[in-house]
């Protein structure tokens, strides 16, 4: 991990979201007294350019007759234009519109936060053109900060025929680090392949552990948002909540009080009734729960984590598309386009993961790789990043011990 106090007073860092949180937090416990500011890149792009609200996502919505997904991806897209061909023309009116009416909330100071700062870039790679392009006009006064590459020459990937004999093998490992007493939260899932999503899950539960994952359930899918649009057809947007309210006993992921904030949004729009209900729907539909906190829990993670030695990480699935992810040209602009927006392609983008990747396994040190070779009629390849790193391939039998009487019983019968 970074050395803060290395690091010039007030000065900032750019970094990923998730290393940002661990690093406010080392800031605090370690008591380090150094004034630094800590952004994400979109933090910065935000900062630079503009933010937006729901005003003026139902104002494309309503102006222009986009879809609220639609008009929501446009607002996303409309830094840094150049008219060079009708796409780009049609993009830059709206843009144009937009600020005319100040729908685009712009941070006239921000610019004004770098000034005789010290900038440095953690965990973001020097390809990234994105970043680098808006770095570039706020300050020249910025260093890409390096931990030194530990290559974990005892790399392996352990390789099984099915999916369940992986998984089983894999929650054999979890039991036994257990068994030697290590923390449910020093072990770490790196980015579950949606494949495992269910298998893992269940499987999870016979073992009674608990996986922390980001939660991938929205507002909208919940039972309380399911009440509140019926109570919606006889009262108004204020007692229909009163009556949620008083009548919702449970609500472990606070539903009721992400809920509250997207009424408050589309209420402040001065609209019909049915329009901020369909308003409403959408936004609880982009919204996912809380996830629930738990003092001893399994995380999952991404390639932004730096793992420390006494840590555990299970990467699952090693395969072609998966292991890195392969981006491809069929975003919201082409790479044609993006070359001449300062965008990433999706060629950089590829170049990027394989980056990130490589690095975090190179520096992780209690990695367990592991690879299944199909599911049902579907057949896997392994990543070409085993022959790129010299990771040697293992085959295993599973053991015989089982740390779940009830996961046993089930894989006997």
């Amino acid at each position: 991990m970074i050395d803060l106090n290395s690091l010039e007073n007030q000065s900032i860092i750019i970094c990923p979201n998730s290393l940002k949180k661990i690093l406010v937090k080392n800031k605090s416990t370690l008591n380090i007294t150094k004034d630094i500011k800590f952004l994400s890149k979109e933090d910065l792009i935000r900062g630079f350019y503009f933010s937006y609200d729901i005003n003026a996502i139902y104002y494309v919505h309503k102006t222009y007759g986009y879809d609220y997904n639609l008009s929501k991806e446009i607002l996303s897209n409309l830094h840094n234009l150049c008219p060079i061909n009708d796409k780009l023309k049609d993009l830059t009116k709206i843009y144009e519109d937009l600020l005319s009416k100040n729908l685009l909330k712009v941070n006239k100071y921000f610019k004004q936060l770098f000034n005789n700062k010290k900038v440095y870039i953690l965990e973001y790679s020097k390809k990234d053109v994105e970043l680098l392009d808006v770095v570039n006009k706020l300050t020249k006064n910025f260093k890409y900060l390096e931990e030194d590459d530990i290559f974990n020459p005892n790399l392996e990937v352990t390789c099984f025929n099915e999916m369940e004999i992986e998984v089983n093998y894999v929650m054999s490992k979890i039991g036994s680090l257990i068994e030697q007493g290590v923390s449910l939260n020093k072990i770490y899932f790196y980015s579950i392949p949606s494949e495992y999503n269910l298998i893992i899950k269940k499987t999870m539960i016979n073992h009674n552990i608990i996986l922390d994952c980001k939660s991938e359930i929205r507002i909208y899918d919940t039972p309380i948002f399911k009440r509140y649009l019926d109570l919606l057809k006889d009262n108004s947007f204020v007692d229909g909540y009163k009556i949620l309210n008083e009548n919702t006993s449970y609500d472990p992921q606070d539903v009721l009080g992400s809920l509250i904030d997207l009424i408050i949004d589309v209420t402040s729009l001065k609209i019909n009734k049915d329009e901020q209900i369909e308003l409403l729907c959408f936004l609880a539909k982009t919204k996912n729960v809380q996830n629930l906190e738990y003092k001893e829990s399994i995380k999952e993670i991404d390639d932004s984590y730096i793992l420390e030695d006494h840590e555990y990480c299970f990467m699952l699935g090693f395969s072609q598309g998966v292991y890195p992810v392969i981006a491809k040209d069929t975003e919201f602009y082409l790479d044609s386009e993006k070359v001449l927006l300062n965008r990433n392609t999706s060629i950089i983008k590829n170049e990027i993961n394989e980056e990130k990747l490589i690095r975090f396994i190179s520096n992780t040190k209690n990695l367990i790789i592991t690879f299944k070779n199909q599911v049902g009629k579907s057949v896997y390849y392994p990543s070409m990043l085993i022959e790129k790193l010299g990771i040697v391939i293992e085959k295993k039998e599973l053991n015989s011990i089982r740390y779940s009487k009830v996961f046993a019983e089930f894989e006997v019968s």
